[in-house]
């Protein structure tokens, strides 16, 4: 049908240009002869040039030229389709360089096809040459956006628990929507047209209980359609089963994880529903969350509260038993957080619990160029104080602190950051620096380990000696059968015996802590001979410097 319009059409515009060449003929008949001393210019107009058609807005082609000439009338426009002849479709006034043919011409175009054209200049003493050929395809209008968010859910509320569907509408174009639905194991069928602008449809049809049927939209307009997204539903004729192994675990100060085994193998979602102290709950749920899931984090929490929670799995006209848990939120993050450089191997940290328990403690720590890691556990710390020993001078750190109860941690408190100071050392002294239960210690800033940490035996620093008096420069003896430790420096020599209170110093008994007796050399594992610090650094001339706060003892050898 199609076809034949464009033959008639292309017919009838034939018949218009042999009207006007009949027109033009009978008024070149009736015009006086012109003189055969005057010369007549046939085909004296240049033809157009550069002749390009392109289509840009759907349902046209525009030609664009170039007019060579100076005399014309106007021009001609000619067209064809594949196979077939050209013919004439437009004039144009002089000086014309565009044409613009359309789908709403009276030779209209239709979009999806191709056309070519050609153009030629006209006077009253005849035609110009044709341009050159050229064709282009007519854009197509564009089919209407998708519908989207479609959703389908059986309404338990009215008589015979129709399928709601809804979805939102994205186009501006359209001329129906069509609801389809399919049936599991066959293909889609119609169930409706809808005019436009509509968003929702209530589908009564009698289905089948436990079959999945699943449904779309299509909308359409002059040029195409587009489908929505897909949405299944059944409608159930038993419960969903009850969710097992539900659990709740803390997972720091303000959050919950529940998670647990989903048994159902026709639920539509579940409601997860907060219980109140006095273990009443609302029937509306909390949560509403979609079939098939198997955990969720609940936050927002207080700190160190109980919370108790219930399970349902529900489908469109049943729910399950239901599973409960409880779980308590971890201790409040540790405040008011605040770090030292106390010089440039060591930064101190201070924090405040803001607990009413007994807490463990880790610290963390990270550079510009590294992520945060643990370094130090303090399993119910006398004091809220960590002293870091293993840091650099000029490089910048930053600190937090988290809080434990047993296995359930707090958030994390707020992030210090802190740049330990520069100490210039005395190149004529050495500054050997160490700290309680910590292996590693410091020679004029650099750092060194140690086998056996430094401890604290009768209130006084116990460690192995040897790698304080190496680092002095004096020599060390052990005399295994006698259990005695000799030590040299210059013109000093201590001689110390395991497990007896007193000393030798260049030949004089003295007692090693003339307050305590109990003060005493011994050994530790690996083997260590444990010597009193403080005893032993004096006599060798040293000045020993202890910080109670970050458990330090630095001992200083002047040599000038």
């Amino acid at each position: 049908m199609k076809k034949l319009h464009r033959k008639l059409l292309t017919t009838f515009g034939v018949l218009v240009i042999l009207l006007l060449f009949i027109d033009t003929a009978s008024a070149v008949q009736v015009t006086p002869v012109p003189s055969l001393t005057k010369p007549i210019l046939i085909n004296a107009l240049a033809a157009p040039s550069n002749l390009n058609a392109v289509s840009e807005t759907p349902g046209t082609i525009t030609l664009t030229w170039e007019d060579n000439s100076t005399a014309e009338t106007g021009f001609m426009v000619e067209r064809r389709m594949e196979n077939t002849a050209f013919s004439n479709v437009a004039f144009q006034a002089r000086n014309s360089t565009t044409f613009v043919d359309s789908e709403s011409g009276m030779f209209p175009i239709y979009p999806g096809e191709k056309y070519y054209y050609r153009v030629r200049a006209y006077n009253d003493t005849g035609e110009s040459a044709y341009s050159n050929e050229a064709g282009a395809i007519v854009k197509k209008l564009s089919a209407p956006s998708s519908p989207s968010m479609l959703k389908a859910q059986v309404i338990i509320s009215i008589m015979g628990h129709p399928i709601q569907l809804t979805w939102d509408d994205n186009s501006s174009d359209e001329t129906k929507f069509v609801v389809q639905r399919q049936k599991e194991g066959y293909g889609f069928e119609i169930v409706k047209e809808l005019p436009p602008n509509t968003k929702e449809y209530m589908d009564s049809s009698e289905l089948q209980e436990d079959v999945k049927y699943t449904y779309r939209i299509e909308v359409f307009n002059d040029y195409g359609s587009s489908y929505s997204n897909y949405s299944s539903v059944s409608k159930p004729s038993y419960a969903p089963g009850t969710p097992q192994g539900f659990t709740g675990i803390a997972l720091n100060s303000s959050s919950i994880r529940l998670f647990w085994i989903d048994t159902a193998d026709n639920e539509d979602e579940f409601w997860i529903v907060n219980k109140n102290p006095d273990g009443t709950y609302s029937s509306t749920p909390d949560y509403v969350l979609e079939a098939n899931t198997t955990e969720l984090i609940v936050s927002g929490l207080k700190p160190e509260t109980d919370y108790r929670y219930i399970i349902i799995s529900k489908n469109a006209g049943f729910s399950s038993f239901i599973s409960e848990t409880k779980a308590r939120t971890g201790p409040p993050a540790p405040i008011n957080l605040s770090a030292t450089g106390l010089n440039s191997n060591t930064i101190r940290m201070t924090w405040d619990s803001n607990s009413m328990y007994t807490l463990c403690f880790t610290i963390e720590r990270k550079t510009d160029s590294s992520n945060f890691a643990q370094v130090a556990y303090l399993v119910n710390p006398e004091e809220l104080a960590y002293a870091d020993s293993s840091v650099s001078s000029g490089q910048k750190y930053t600190y937090r602190v988290q809080a434990w109860n047993g296995l359930i941690p707090s958030d994390y408190s707020s992030e210090v950051t802190v740049t330990p100071k520069f100490n210039i050392i005395n190149p004529n002294q050495i500054e050997i620096r160490l700290n309680l239960g910590q292996t590693s210690y410091f020679v004029n800033n650099e750092m060194q380990q140690m086998d056996t940490a430094p401890i604290i035996s009768e209130g006084r620093t116990m460690l192995p000696i040897r790698y304080v008096t190496e680092a002095l420069g004096a020599q060390i003896l052990w005399d295994n059968a006698a259990r005695k430790v000799t030590i040299i420096m210059d013109d000093k020599l201590i001689e110390l015996w395991i497990d007896n209170n007193a000393a030798l110093v260049n030949g004089q008994e003295v007692k090693i802590d003339p307050d305590n007796a109990q003060v005493k050399p011994f050994i530790m594992p690996p083997g260590r001979a444990m010597l009193p610090l403080r005893f032993i650094s004096e006599n060798l001339g040293c000045q020993v410097d202890w910080d109670p706060l970050t458990r330090e003892a630095k001992i200083i050898l002047n040599n000038e």
